[in-house]
């Protein structure tokens, strides 16, 4: 245990003895619940320097692996007119000019409507 930051080494030795004191029962939820009651007693060497750079490190390293070759990139929202636009573009060739006989559908409809009977 000489290897652990002295605030591992107290809270692991303040638990050891909290499952000692209740050896021979079930003791796993209890020794939880004791940990979260005393979290404060125990973290109170604790200085959050160290482990501010460690976690600073750690979306350091997160967000450049996030942004590599392997991330697909997002596709840009169009409104229902901007959709609308980019299909009658596409439509029309490119050009302006639509190809003949585009709207033949809309023409029969129309002299089916006006045509007498």
């Amino acid at each position: 245990m000489a290897s652990l930051p002295p605030v591992k080494q107290h809270v692991v030795s303040q638990v050891q003895e909290q499952a000692e004191a209740m050896l021979g029962m079930s003791m796993t939820f209890t020794l939880f619940e004791w940990v979260k009651e005393n979290v404060t007693d125990l973290m109170e060497q604790q200085t959050l320097a160290p482990v501010m750079a460690e976690v600073t490190e750690e979306v350091e390293e997160l967000s450049i692996t996030q942004d590599g070759p392997g991330r697909k990139e997002k596709r840009e929202q169009l409104s229902k007119q901007q959709k609308r636009r980019a299909w009658d573009r596409a439509q029309a060739g490119g050009a302006g000019e639509r190809a003949r006989g585009w709207d033949w559908v809309d023409i029969i409809r129309h002299l089916s409507q006006t045509a007498p009977s």
